[in-house]
């Protein structure tokens, strides 16, 4: 059976933020790349044909009215919109693959509108179709076990970010269903096919690659552009800003206060957790804005016991909340990959992230060294 079997086998924020590009940078000509992070993951013989078949297979998916009714419903999407992507198809000519001594090498190019629905499903294939050969070795029961012992700690807000790593469509099916039904903490998942079946919220706002894009759209602070252009779009809904595409010093030097303000939160993807989120709760008293009247989401290679060590510093200052990933639908005995697809161009003129770890900055060489400079960052 095919690994992806509906367009909403996907994670939510590439609505929310397919939508904004959608209606404002429409046709607008960009390129991704995969990141395999740890070279010592090699990919077998033959890989490359069974994800080419995958891709193709996600060229016969539609979206069903089932599907197009529940996107309807959602807060802030638009009918213009839903009627656009109900004709939308993945178009395999958008995506080279390639394979050369264990190494995958693929690249999304085409019109933005399109292409930012092809990472998180791509990754998903991935992962799975890299873990099949540890299938039979699964007992669905066994990994259940573990999703309840993990539950029994997360006695505070979080959600399911797992679609990009996880093991298999079935582990996060079993581990959405667990938290739906034992923990009533659980605020929703990242995934609006299992936010759909499950009658459960879909948790997203927006991603690096829309700020990494403004680097290259705009002359203007990248940060600030995008936050425009979301808010008027958005409003109050969806109002969490993301901290570290180009560092939180710089978001925190040059965000103008008023979207401190304006916005519910702040989403800490990177870096020391405790760190970074005391810098950032330091800047919004520093503004003479109560951050208990906010939200600080993390979401950066978390699991149970770490999110609880962050909770506990921070319980009493702000509203914790954490988005957890890979720890939750890829535990099952077997090390996860570590990979990513990021926006590379936009345009043809290179984009970058910096992160507040520089293990995850992704970008040309040269464009880095370049944007470090133009915004004086210093590691």
């Amino acid at each position: 059976m095919p690994v992806i079997n509906s367009l909403l086998d996907s994670d939510f924020y590439k609505w929310t933020m397919g939508q904004v590009v959608y209606f404002n940078f429409f046709n607008t000509p960009v390129k991704y790349k995969f990141i395999n992070r740890n070279k010592a993951d090699k990919f077998p013989v033959g890989f490359d044909r069974k994800l080419k078949k995958e891709i193709l297979h996600l060229s016969t998916l539609r979206l069903t009215p089932g599907e197009k009714e529940w996107l309807l419903k959602q807060n802030s999407i638009y009918p213009e919109f839903v009627d656009w992507f109900e004709k939308y198809r993945f178009n395999p000519k958008e995506v080279s693959v390639k394979l050369k001594k264990g190494e995958l090498d693929i690249e999304i190019a085409g019109p933005w509108q399109r292409t930012i629905f092809w990472e998180v499903p791509l990754l998903a294939i991935i992962s799975e179709l890299y873990f099949n050969q540890y299938q039979p070795g699964i007992d669905i029961w066994v990994a259940k076990q573990r999703m309840y012992h993990k539950s029994k700690i997360l006695q505070f807000p979080f959600a399911d970010f797992g679609t990009r790593r996880r093991f298999s469509f079935e582990v996060q099916n079993a581990l959405v269903y667990v938290m739906r039904d034992d923990n009533p903490h659980f605020l929703g998942t990242s995934n609006p096919y299992f936010a759909m079946m499950y009658r459960i919220p879909p948790i997203g706002t927006y991603a690096h690659e829309v700020v990494m894009a403004m680097q290259a759209l705009t002359g203007r602070e990248d940060n600030t552009v995008w936050l425009e252009c979301w808010q008027k779009f958005y409003g109050k809904q969806y109002s969490i800003m993301l901290t570290d595409t180009l560092t939180t010093d710089y978001f925190i030097r040059k965000v103008p206060i008023e979207f401190f303000r304006l916005m519910d939160g702040v989403r800490l993807d990177s870096g020391d957790p405790i760190k970074v989120g005391k810098k950032v709760l330091a800047y919004y008293k520093q503004c003479g804005i109560n951050p208990k009247h906010k939200k600080f989401v993390w979401s950066d290679s978390l699991n149970p016991q770490k999110a609880r060590v962050i909770y506990e510093r921070f319980k009493d200052e702000t509203n914790c909340v954490f988005g957890i990933g890979t720890d939750l639908t890829n535990d099952v005995g077997y090390k996860p990959l570590n990979m990513v697809i990021k926006l590379a161009s936009v345009k043809g003129n290179p984009v970058v992230k910096l992160s507040d770890d520089p293990g995850k900055h992704t970008g040309d060489g040269y464009a880095i060294r370049k944007i470090k400079e133009y915004c004086q960052i210093k590691e």
